[in-house]
């Protein structure tokens, strides 16, 4: 290992980074690491990492990448690189397998595709590793571009939940769960699991070994469902009908304040009074809209005193407004208002819902319409569902914006429910 490390540190970056790569066999191993996608009503969706372990389309993944609480029925779909480009990524729908049924067991859980071929697989790894080995983090954090990030075991004992976990110094990021950790012959030896909050470079890995008790009832499940789900590839539109919204302030249509570009998402803000834009897509008649978003307070012209002060760091989105240029925190058509103490659903100057739970400075607002029921959720929290009286009829136009507040938008997508 010292050699290898003086032999690499003779290198230049560009050179390094192959070294590094060939190392762990990436050119090999990127075929078989795949971008799992969940789908789910009234939750926002999921995004990880899973690898394919046989050629008959069974991957391994996390748990907490395709689960979905109560009766909500998933859709998964599997991006794996295709054979000439594994930039590549060709879709295919995914059914679970098999995950614990016991909350306390493990985070993995085996996902089914069929393919037309043979997929290629990684080798899990049959020995442990020592502490200060080198590894990999391989997996796609950041949508549908692969990352491949090296580094070493930083820990070898630790436990959660009395499961064994190697802990790393390589770069994890929430996208990388589920993804295989690399040696450097290209195996797996652990599946990703999380990151410590707050803290630099500590990543965590379950090990490969921790699968074994498992592996006969995933393939026995695997072989139950042996038809599957249909082969692939197929167009993503086959599996879900989802739109992420555009990025760029050109294609909203700002009625108050200033929108501009900050960073991959867009920033609203109006010196402490009210802003609002209109996307530029309609929401279908049944769907689930999802706002990843930033918030902090921003003190406008007007002091904020006692119980108002709740009323700050303000998100509002209104649905099918007869008005779009009236003011946001004007309750014409459907109006979601969600602030740093609470969170209420009002129509046509109406409240119908009120909770008291508000919005953080760092979260995900998903509004959902099915079946006559409006749910808002914070996060993966259902706070409100609430039966409306009179149905919504699509298509709806809305506007998000907000209130003694700075918003910066990270993404906004829409999810077609119609036909779930």
């Amino acid at each position: 290992m010292r050699i290898v490390g003086a032999a690499l540190l003779a290198l230049g970056p560009a050179s390094l980074a192959a070294a590094a790569e060939s190392a762990f066999n990436v050119a090999e191993a990127r075929h078989a690491v795949v971008r799992v996608q969940r789908f789910s009503p009234r939750r926002p969706p999921a995004s990880g990492t899973g690898f394919l372990v046989r050629a008959d389309g069974l991957i391994y993944t996390s748990r907490h990448v395709i689960d979905t609480p109560g009766d909500a029925a998933p859709r998964i779909a599997v991006g794996v690189p295709s054979a000439a480009d594994p930039d590549e990524l060709a879709t295919y729908p995914a059914t679970v397998v098999w995950r614990p049924e016991d909350a306390s067991g493990p985070d993995l859980a085996a996902l089914a595709i069929r393919a037309k071929r043979d997929l290629p697989t990684l080798e899990l790894a049959r020995d442990e590793l020592a502490l200060g080995e080198a590894v990999a983090a391989i997996g796609y954090p950041f949508g549908s571009v692969l990352s491949f990030n090296p580094g070493h075991i930083s820990a070898t004992g630790v436990r959660f939940d009395g499961i064994g976990h190697y802990q790393t110094d390589a770069a994890v990021n929430p996208g990388n769960s589920g993804g295989p950790l690399l040696n450097e012959k290209g195996q797996a030896v652990a599946v990703i699991t999380h990151r410590r909050a707050r803290a630099e470079n500590m990543g965590y890995a379950m090990k490969v070994g921790e699968i074994a008790p498992f592996t006969e009832r995933i393939r026995a499940r695997a072989r139950r469902d042996a038809e599957g789900p249909p082969p692939g590839p197929v167009a993503f539109s086959r599996i879900v009908r989802y739109t992420r919204l555009p990025m760029r302030p050109a294609a909203w249509r700002v009625h108050a304040g200033n929108l501009w570009r900050e960073g991959r998402g867009l920033a609203f803000a109006h010196a402490g009074e009210q802003y609002w834009a209109r996307a530029p897509e309609k929401l279908p008649s049944a769907f689930q809209l999802t706002i990843d978003y930033g918030i902090r307070y921003v003190r406008g012209p007007e002091p904020v005193h006692g119980g108002a002060l709740g009323n700050v760091r303000d998100i509002c989105i209104r649905i099918g407004a007869s008005d779009p240029s009236r003011k946001i925190l004007h309750q014409d058509g459907l109006h979601v208002r969600a602030s740093a103490r609470a969170t209420v659903v009002a129509r046509d100057g109406r409240m119908l819902a009120a909770v008291r739970k508000g919005n953080r400075r760092r979260h995900t607002i998903t509004i959902a319409f099915r079946d006559g029921r409006l749910t808002v959720a914070l996060g993966e929290r259902e706070v409100i569902s609430h039966a409306l009286e009179r149905p919504l009829e699509g298509p709806h136009a809305f506007a998000v914006g907000g209130f003694r507040s700075r918003m910066r938008v990270q993404g906004v997508s829409i999810l077609d429910l119609g036909a779930w």
